[in-house]
């Protein structure tokens, strides 16, 4: 089988030698689905830590600014207010809050595969192994490898 330093190839360890076969489709779901609750899970935390000690008063005095400007506390899709939430210190905070949330997801899937587990917990869990030749991968491209796999979830955004 050979390889390529850009490519990942999926395997799981035969039980009585060292050949590799590449891992089902179930077990890649199942290992997905795992990782995927993992992060879900640490962006819940995150986000609502950030809210109760943080965003909370952000939020507040954003509700307060559009009532005392419009006489309502609730935004309407006019360009008045999307020009007042636009101006607002809120919109920033909340790209800057979104963007972390993506990012810890990127830093758990590169520093998991990157490490010498060479493998997610998920995939751990299923017995597949992310490896070239049994050596690990390199921090950076676990984060290339990342952003790859989000790119058809972009293409659905748009």
């Amino acid at each position: 089988m050979s390889t390529n330093n850009f490519i990942f190839n999926f395997a799981v360890e035969a039980p009585n030698n060292h050949e590799k076969k590449y891992a089902s489709y179930t077990r890649r779901t199942i290992a997905t689905l795992i990782d995927v609750h993992i992060v879900l899970i640490i962006r819940a935390i995150f986000i609502q830590i950030v809210f109760s000690t943080f965003f909370y008063k952000i939020v507040n005095d954003f509700i307060s600014d559009l009532d005392i400007k419009f006489g309502t506390r609730t935004p309407k899709n006019t360009p008045e207010h999307i020009s007042f939430l636009i101006n607002h210190p809120i919109f920033i905070y909340t790209i800057l809050l979104v963007l972390t949330t993506i990012l810890l997801g990127a830093f758990y899937y590169a520093y998991f595969n990157s490490s010498n587990w060479q493998a997610t917990i998920g995939k751990r869990i299923m017995g597949i192994i992310i490896s070239n030749n049994n050596s690990r991968i390199e921090f950076s491209i676990g984060l290339f490898h990342y952003f790859l796999s989000i790119i058809p979830y972009l293409f659905v955004i748009f």
